[in-house]
């Protein structure tokens, strides 16, 4: 009886949750699809195929029904084929992004050297943020897009200043559309959060791509590079927080990453 009293009376000792690592949304996505395409497919599969072979045991009781299960159980086993292909698709692409989000948050975790306060995998309602920088030159809010490059030719991505094409491509989501989004909605937890409005540098990064500017006049609100590029533009920005602005951001954000991460 104590023993049992004291395993319900123990509580973690860890008083708040972690932060987020790059990736993180990809991996618990991944870990679904696991869950109910492969995992409960196989079960499926599993249940059937022993269905059958019991059957084909049963030929020598009264009128068995081997052929009718068999059958059943082999449509049950294409279905299911099918089913874990689609299953392995989704998590190739998903993990592949997951590795490129994790690519980038080597370089930006880099920028931590010189005073920037990175967050990873802020997550909203539906959606999430790869990364968020707070820094002296400003708040930026970080989309990362891995795609896989092709298997000849250049690995160019063109930005016009307004749209982008990936390959000769446009994306089937207005990638820029979506991290202008994105950085309204950073300014706008910002905002709620400590008081102050904040200007959100939104940033596109392709990883292994090479990117082309194809627009005349200043740079556009949003910034579509290579990873690379992405120190050398954010330190070119004019400074527009101060150290306490800077750490009342990062405060922030950082209780909104632990209290919004799911349990």
């Amino acid at each position: 009886m104590s023993t049992m009293m004291n395993s319900r009376s123990k509580r973690s000792p860890l008083k708040d949750m972690p932060l987020r690592v790059a990736g993180q949304s990809l991996d618990e996505r991944i870990q679904k699809v696991l869950e109910e395409d492969a995992y409960e497919t196989l079960v499926v599969v599993g249940f059937l195929v022993v269905a059958a072979v019991w059957e084909w045991f049963r030929l020598y009781y009264p009128r068995p029904q081997p052929v009718l299960v068999t059958a059943v159980a082999f449509a049950g086993c294409v279905g299911a084929l099918y089913k874990l292909r689609r299953a392995r698709k989704r998590i190739k692409a998903l993990r592949l992004a997951r590795d490129g989000e994790r690519a980038v948050a080597e370089l930006l975790d880099g920028m931590r050297e010189t005073g920037y306060r990175v967050f990873h995998d802020l997550v909203g309602p539906g959606f999430n943020v790869d990364h968020v920088l707070v820094g002296r030159h400003g708040l930026f809010l970080v989309e990362t897009k891995t795609i896989s490059k092709p298997a000849t030719g250049a690995a160019t991505v063109r930005y016009d200043g307004e749209s982008v094409r990936v390959g000769g491509f446009e994306p089937e989501r207005d990638p820029v559309q979506q991290a202008s989004a994105l950085a309204k909605w950073v300014g706008d937890l910002v905002k709620e959060s400590t008081g102050r409005a904040c200007f959100v540098r939104p940033a596109i990064l392709y990883p292994g791509w090479y990117v082309e500017d194809h627009f005349v006049g200043p740079r556009p609100l949003v910034w579509v590079l290579n990873p690379k590029q992405f120190q050398p533009f954010a330190e070119r920005e004019p400074e527009r927080l101060g150290a306490e602005d800077v750490k009342l951001i990062s405060f922030h954000l950082s209780r909104y990453v632990r209290s919004a991460a799911p349990s």
